[in-house]
């Protein structure tokens, strides 16, 4: 958890989509693999905090896609 979120801050919002397709996502994909849901659940939010996806975004409908496909919300 701690490397990904380094890396997230690191990159942040100037990283675009591709943080979300190459870092988040595989990162919750790990997390709720490995039984941890919970993690995964902040990972997430702790993704739109530090990326803040503009409303109706491609982004912002990534990040809720894998927040559905994940069981999240």
């Amino acid at each position: 958890m701690y490397v990904f979120r380094k890396i997230l801050h690191q990159v942040g919002a100037q990283g675009g989509i591709q943080v979300v397709d190459d870092l988040v996502v595989p990162f919750l994909n790990y997390l709720v693999k490995m039984g941890r849901p919970g993690e995964a659940k902040s990972a997430i939010l702790e993704a739109e905090k530090v990326l803040r996806p503009t409303i109706g975004s491609q982004m912002a409908k990534e990040i809720q896609k894998a927040k559905s496909q994940l069981g999240l919300w």
